[in-house]
């Protein structure tokens, strides 16, 4: 069998639904490697939900 790999997709992420970053850290933490981010992803709030979620989890 072959390994499966699975992404997680920011589009339509906003920094402010906390919701986001809890699903976006579970994700990191369960092994998730991928992350599909764009500056046309909500205006650039993807990244900035991205680097929170990144942060939270680092602390």
């Amino acid at each position: 069998m072959k390994d499966l790999y699975f992404g997680f997709g920011t589009y339509r992420i906003r920094v402010k639904n906390p919701k986001y970053i809890e699903a976006l850290t579970y994700a990191l933490e369960r092994g998730i490697r991928l992350v599909d981010i764009s500056t046309n992803y909500a205006g650039g709030d993807a990244e900035r939900a991205v680097a929170l979620a990144l942060t939270t989890r680092c602390h």
